[in-house]
């Protein structure tokens, strides 16, 4: 039963990704500013359900709707890394690598702050 929760939120992350895109990637902005919000948001809905999962305030059906749904399909490293040999293909190496390392340095710095602030 829990690959229909996984299923639903994935269907709901996906259509959220979706919208972010048609809405902020594009030409008006220097990077996929829709993508990079949806790894970041994600990443922060990503470490709060984790923890509350792991804290046991969520069941394993909260956490397969949340986490592994929603957050899975949500966030999209895919589309990250298609974006980004993209850019290394229009010979915009620095605009590629400072949109790489930004995205991965923002992902991480936030889950690791959000983790550490929550099991203090």
């Amino acid at each position: 039963m829990s690959y229909l929760f996984v299923g639903l939120g994935g269907f709901i992350g996906a259509i959220l990704r979706y919208l972010l895109s048609l809405q902020f990637n594009t030409s008006k902005y220097w990077l996929p500013v829709g993508t990079l919000l949806a790894n970041f948001t994600g990443s922060i809905l990503f470490a709060f359900t984790y923890l509350f999962y792991q804290a046991e305030w969520l069941s394993l059906w909260t956490w397969n709707f949340l986490g592994v749904g929603i957050c899975g399909a949500f966030t999209t490293y895919s589309t990250f890394s298609v974006e980004v040999v993209k850019m290394l293909e229009q010979k915009q190496s620095k605009k590629a690598f400072l949109y790489l390392f930004g995205s991965v340095a923002i992902s991480f710095t936030t889950v690791f702050t959000i983790y550490k602030v929550i099991t203090l």
